[in-house]
């Protein structure tokens, strides 16, 4: 049995209900917590979309930045830029959307596990807050508790 089969299912909405909730207990504004519940969208999209799962999407407020971390296993690079403007694609707007709202946004390889980060300024330093979801697919995540 697959342990993350225990975590309780919840929808994507969920995860962005927490993203927020974390945001703004890490003393961010509702106009950036609506930013943070917005790159955790993205970012778990396309890992759910673009990725290898499982795909494993962690936020941690620590000191002054809020990190989102979206992992999963296929080892392909990552465009940090979007398409060029007039493009009619409808796909290739998230990471444009992330780069946008959050004040940094990289990737790396880790333990065989690709990782995209955004990071967002926080006001004063916190005390550390986290969480920790398992997407299964776009509809679904898993949140450990």
């Amino acid at each position: 049995m697959n342990p993350y089969d225990a975590w309780p299912l919840l929808t994507l909405s969920a995860l962005r209900g927490q993203a927020e909730l974390i945001a703004k207990r890490a003393g961010l504004g509702p106009e950036r917590c609506d930013d943070v519940a917005l790159v955790v969208s993205e970012l778990a999209t396309n890992g759910v979309r673009h990725g290898r799962g499982p795909v494993l999407v962690v936020l941690t407020a620590v000191g002054v930045e809020l990190r989102v971390s979206v992992e999963d296993s296929l080892l392909v690079p990552i465009p940090l830029q979007g398409p060029p403007a007039g493009t009619d694609s409808d796909d290739g707007r998230g990471l444009s959307i992330v780069r946008t709202c959050a004040d940094r946004l990289s990737w790396g390889v880790r333990r065989g596990r690709k990782f995209v980060f955004a990071g967002f300024d926080l006001p004063s330093p916190t005390v550390a807050a986290r969480v920790v979801a398992r997407l299964r697919s776009p509809d679904g995540v898993r949140v450990i508790p």
